[in-house]
């Protein structure tokens, strides 16, 4: 063969053809994921500033506190005794949620294994997620927001 060169670039060329083929179904999943969880942490914490909102109008008393974070996270402090602290993050490229609480009281403080939440599916346009343990699913964003806050208002770990 006189023209190696010619041959060599081909065979790259054509491999490089077939390595965008094998990659590109992960790629699209991986970006779906992505949006899927963009699209969740969005609706999320629509519903938690609202839930928030409609608890501190009944115990005003309880200092519910939210605040964003730059990476589209947010936490949710409760600011009287027994303190609670939830941080909630997104980890778009893994297609997860991470939940961790700090609970403070007379007796110390207990912070609880973080909680992942895995993308499961979606139907509808809803992701669809559930908990590292696989005990919890959650189809709704007020599922979601009843298991995420609930420890926050009443300062007890689930």
């Amino acid at each position: 063969m006189e023209d190696w060169i010619a041959h060599f670039v081909e065979e790259e060329r054509h491999r490089g053809r077939l390595r965008l083929l094998e990659v590109a179904p992960a790629v699209q999943k991986a970006d779906s994921a992505a949006l899927h969880v963009r699209k969740l942490m969005e609706m999320l914490r629509a519903r938690a500033v609202s839930d928030i909102e409609r608890f501190a109008r009944e115990f005003p008393e309880r200092q519910i506190a939210y605040e964003d974070h730059p990476g589209g996270g947010f936490t949710v402090r409760r600011g009287h005794y027994p303190e609670v602290r939830l941080t909630v993050e997104p980890n778009e490229d893994a297609g997860t949620i991470a939940l961790s609480y700090v609970f403070a009281s007379r007796s110390g403080v207990l912070a609880p294994k973080p909680t992942t939440l895995e993308l499961s599916g979606h139907a509808a346009g809803w992701p669809h997620f559930r908990d590292d343990a696989g005990q919890h699913a959650f189809r709704t964003t007020a599922q979601l927001s009843e298991y995420l806050l609930v420890p926050v208002f009443t300062g007890r770990p689930r």
